[in-house]
């Protein structure tokens, strides 16, 4: 399931309708709660895994994701520990601050790269074209950094 962490988003992306809205508010963490208990009543199957990947960057409203990522841990919930990811939108700077505890131990970081293709790069996300997947993949392989085979991103 795909978890909003803001409502509108800063980022400005020319592809998304949520960048175009802007950013209007960050959700507090029993608002990102409350959206996964009735997403998850709603569905026809059990709910396995959350994935931070609705509207807004994660990153930019740190401590209510983490305070809703750390209760959905709880068994409660009954997600399945490898499937709580958290995205990024592909900037070094927050690939790197999020390499950082107490995020790596918690859960997997994604990265939304939108294309690998640096000239579409350059024009999609507009971080993208102050970061280079260079400097985006040094950050990934910090010190500290957990490896992981790398999967596709299971979308939304």
């Amino acid at each position: 399931m795909c978890l909003s962490s803001q409502v509108g988003c800063a980022m400005g992306c020319d592809f998304c309708a949520t960048g175009r809205l802007g950013l209007r508010r960050n959700l507090a963490a029993p608002e990102i709660l409350a959206a996964f208990v009735a997403v998850r009543d709603e569905a026809p199957g059990r709910v396995t895994g959350a994935v931070f990947q609705g509207q807004g960057e994660p990153l930019h409203n740190y401590d209510e994701v983490m305070r809703a990522g750390h209760r959905l841990r709880d068994p409660w919930w009954r997600l399945d520990r490898r499937r709580r990811d958290h995205d990024l939108d592909g900037r070094a700077r927050a690939a790197r601050s999020a390499a950082t505890p107490p995020i790596v131990r918690r859960f997997r970081l994604i990265v939304s790269l939108t294309t690998t293709d640096p000239v579409h790069r350059r024009r999609l996300p507009p971080v993208a074209s102050r970061f280079g997947l260079d400097e985006l993949a040094a950050a990934l392989r910090a010190p500290g950094r957990p490896r992981r085979s790398s999967d596709a991103s299971r979308g939304c």
